[in-house]
Order: C-alpha cells, then structure tokens, then sequence
C-alpha cells in the first residue's frame, strides 16, 4: 500500500533570447493540467524579476512522478514545440511553498497492484475519478491507461448531479441520468469498468445514485451485495458492477 502527496513546485524556464516575449508557453499549464500532471490553478506566467530571460510557472504536480514524467509526454511535446525550441535548456522544478491545494490532505495512489477500483463522479478532491481499494487514494490521471478517460466523464457525472442538486426544469432528467442503470451516463461509467477490469485485472466498479438508500440490496438486481473496500459507497454488486450506498 503505497500513496504520494503532491508537489508544489516553479517551473522556471530560460528563454535563448531574453528580450522574447514567451508568449508561446502561456498554454503550457492548461496541457499540463489537461494530461493530468498538475492540478488547476488561476496562475499566470511570469518574469523572474531582475532576470528577464527566465519565466516561471508556479504550480502543484499531483505527485513525483508527475515531476519526472511530464517532460517526455508525447503531447505535451508535440503541442509545445515549438516553444520549447526557444527555451536554452530543459526547464528546471523548484520545489515551492506557495500552494492552492492543502498537500497534507491530499495522496494520490503509487500502488503497484490494487485489490479493486471505484470509478467516481462529483468528487470533490481534483486528484483523480479512478479510486484504488487498497490504499483508498485516486490513482493519477496521467498513469491510466490511453483510453480510460475517467476524468472526462467525472466531470460529466459532476455535471450532471450539480443539475440535480439546484433542481428547476432539468432536475427529473439529471436524476434519470444518475439512478437509471441504463441511462447514457451509466452505460459509459460500464464501459469504463469494463476496460479497467481488463487492464488492471482487478474487480471494478462505479457508484450508482440511490437516492434513499438502498437497505444492503444491489439496487439493479437485488441482490445481497457484499462489503466494499471503501468506508463508503459500503457495498458493491459484482454481478452489476455497480458500488452504492445503504
């Protein structure tokens, strides 16, 4: 069982040519946070005062390997060409204080195996959809498989519920979407598990709203259901793939 913090840090960039605007890496931290590496944060690039020809970009890495990786995605190489180009040298981390996120309260998962995963939605820590049962932490967004797009849909699910929650005209059409285990929503949350069980080779699932609860029994077949590895959603139905609460 294993779990990283993440990493406040500069990343402090040398420009070849110190009267260049650097315009071009502005969209850096939008890539960045896009591939999962940082989390998202209103700030901008800037001058390091009395040296021009550095900028610096003040961020928080998900974790350490996020650190080291970040450099060689092939993305993110391949979006900012062009500005790297202008750059005199790899862009060096400076660890820093100055954070969004409280990094005390926040892990991510470094297991290198997982007893099962929760596939979440609405979450309300920015640090991944895909929950480890082992350690109980989110597994990092940019260590997921190509093609999982957990967090495309958790911010879909989010979405969604938030319509739920502010009621008016839509409300009967987000909690479909949430509690009908054949709505739009549901059916792409089973793709996902599915494509997680066979990655990962682990059981998966994702939590079904129910939304007076469901006393113990599998709220699509019925079934007794059994204890979950999470604290909450408590139970789980391998058979529908489905975690809900009781």
């Amino acid at each position: 069982m294993k779990s990283q913090k993440p990493v406040p840090a500069t990343i402090l960039m040398e420009l070849k040519n110190a009267s260049d605007s650097g315009e071009d890496l502005i969209s850096l931290s939008v890539t960045l946070y896009q591939r999962g590496y940082i989390f998202v944060e209103p700030r901008e690039l800037r001058r390091r005062i009395g040296q021009s020809q550095y900028l610096e970009l003040i961020c928080t890495f998900v974790d350490r390997h996020a650190v080291q990786r970040w450099w060689s995605d092939s993305i993110i190489q391949k979006n900012h060409r062009n500005a790297f180009s202008k750059l005199r040298r790899r862009p060096k981390i400076i660890p820093s204080r100055d954070v969004i996120v409280d990094v005390d309260a926040i892990k991510t998962c470094s297991c290198k195996k997982h007893s099962s995963l929760l596939l979440q939605g609405a979450s309300i820590v920015p640090t991944g959809a895909l929950i480890c049962g082992e350690c109980l932490h989110p597994l990092p967004n940019y260590a997921e498989p190509k093609g999982l797009d957990v967090e495309t849909w958790s911010r879909l699910h989010s979405n969604v519920y938030d319509i739920w929650l502010s009621s008016g005209t839509l409300e009967m059409w987000a909690r479909d979407q949430l509690a009908d285990f054949d709505s739009d929503l549901n059916k792409a949350a089973r793709k996902i598990v599915t494509k997680a069980i066979k990655h990962y080779k682990v059981p998966a699932f994702y939590i079904l709203f129910v939304e007076d609860g469901s006393s113990g029994k599998c709220p699509r077949c019925g079934g007794k259901g059994t204890t979950s590895d999470w604290q909450k959603p408590q139970r789980v139905c391998k058979r529908c793939k489905i975690a809900y609460y009781t």
